[in-house]
């Protein structure tokens, strides 16, 4: 659970959000930003296949979830980097 703009936000909520989107294969969630007041929300999507509508998993993400939990930013990968016990590595994610 992390704090963003005041709000108490729980990050699988927005990830399970981010899955359940049309066309999506696997998704992750982060907040980025020093203080409480400066975090912002990433998501970052394996998108299922071609073609690939970003814009559709931001309106479904408006649709399921109030507006302060949806992520400022998406980005595209092409595999969700991971640990060697298989979690996904959210350091990595935020570095590339």
């Amino acid at each position: 659970m992390v704090k963003i703009r005041g709000h108490r936000v729980e990050i699988g909520e927005i990830e399970a959000v981010l899955s359940a989107a049309d066309n999506v294969r696997e998704a992750a969630c982060v907040a980025v930003g020093e203080g409480p007041d400066e975090r912002t929300l990433e998501a970052y999507v394996v998108p299922g296949a071609e073609p690939f509508d970003i814009s559709a998993v931001r309106r479904h993400c408006l649709a399921e979830i109030p507006r302060y939990m949806v992520p400022e930013r998406f980005h595209v990968i092409a595999a969700l980097p991971l640990t060697r016990n298989g979690k996904i590595d959210r350091r990595r994610l935020v570095e590339s």
